[in-house]
């Protein structure tokens, strides 16, 4: 997005990425809808859009800046729906609000378990899809090497002393921990796909995944409990 900076003696010109807020339709309300149609309109007909910048408060802890990352997020409303043929469309609306740490999680966990939802739908109806997204999106989260999966939010969140200094936020935790725990079987899913598809060469691969995964679930079980899909 490029916007014009008023009150200026100058003309400048601020260009950066916004994303694409997906409106809710009501014809959809409470109805399967394919996720081909879902992806259609969270880029076409919109005319909400986010900008968010990353800010740290407070002290910063090295091993875990989760803790102390905020997120200003500013919306814009334009007064037409993306794409269209106009050259430029005018913003008729600016907001802005400030994401907590503990709410930038949440956001953070229920994208990532959308996400695997698609991939698995995806999956599930297109036989010959190559296997390297999905391998890809799965090891990224049940191998501890690879990125931590939430284990930097159990220990910015999880713990005593916020919960003390932040009685607040228990119903943000306890969403926060749901989600944790729904991540499971949404996994479970994508690595049974991943079984019948991957090939002999990539068999060790699969293995070493799924060994982390079961490592993983049973922690998850064990302390957020067991959700079925």
């Amino acid at each position: 997005m490029c916007t014009r900076v008023l009150n200026s003696r100058t003309t400048d010109i601020q260009c950066f990425t916004v994303q694409p807020v997906l409106d809710e339709h009501p014809r959809f309300k409470n109805k399967p809808v394919p996720d081909q149609i879902i992806n259609f309109y969270k880029s076409n007909y919109v005319q909400r859009f986010h900008y968010s910048r990353p800010v740290h408060r407070g002290p910063v802890d090295p091993d875990n800046e989760f803790a102390s990352m905020w997120i200003e997020r500013t919306s814009f409303l334009t007064a037409y729906k993306l794409p269209g043929i106009l050259r430029w469309f005018e913003v008729v609306h600016i907001s802005q609000s400030t994401i907590s740490p503990l709410e930038n999680a949440i956001e953070t966990m229920s994208a990532a378990n959308e996400k695997i939802l698609m991939m698995i739908n995806q999956y599930q109806g297109d036989p010959g899809l190559p296997i390297n997204p999905l391998s890809m999106l799965l090891n990224g989260i049940v191998d501890p090497a690879v990125m931590g999966g939430f284990a930097k939010y159990e220990k910015a969140f999880f713990t005593e002393d916020y919960a003390r200094e932040h009685p607040e936020d228990q119903d943000r935790l306890d969403r926060l921990k749901d989600l944790i725990a729904w991540q499971i079987p949404f996994l479970g899913a994508g690595i049974k796909i991943h079984e019948k598809r991957v090939s002999d060469n990539l068999r060790p691969f699969h293995d070493r995944m799924e060994e982390c995964f079961q490592s993983l679930r049973a922690k998850v079980e064990r302390e957020y409990g067991v959700r079925e899909m």
